[in-house]
């Protein structure tokens, strides 16, 4: 992990700060008190008055997450899909000790995806 520190922005007042990436609160902005939103080190952070350049990267940012967020419920619902299955073609088979156990952890593990 980079050691580096990355911009932390606020969209409402356009204002930015370098805060390390692995800190344990979300910063807080210093004009409004709104929580900061980190961008990364390598985007280059535009000048407060250009509102054009800062709605871009808002979006470009909103779209980022949007898509983030997207691919989590995909592969969460995947693997709700995958277990369920595996549940179905055990709980088919003869029963035994092992396989009795095996059902409850993956139902387990289903229960706490959910």
């Amino acid at each position: 992990m980079s050691a580096s520190n990355h911009n932390w922005v606020c969209f409402l007042c356009r204002t930015s700060a370098r805060r390390p990436k692995t800190i344990e609160t979300t910063p807080k902005c210093l004009s409004c008190g709104a929580n900061c939103y980190c961008l990364g080190y390598k985007v280059s952070i535009p000048k407060k008055d250009d509102v054009k350049a800062w709605n871009a990267i808002r979006d470009s940012s909103r779209a980022r997450d949007f898509a983030y967020l997207d691919i989590r419920q995909r592969q969460s619902t995947r693997l709700k899909h995958d277990l369920e299955k595996e549940i179905a073609r055990m709980e088919l088979m003869e029963t035994n000790k092992d396989r009795t156990r095996q059902i409850k952890k993956l139902k387990e593990e289903l229960a706490r995806i959910e």
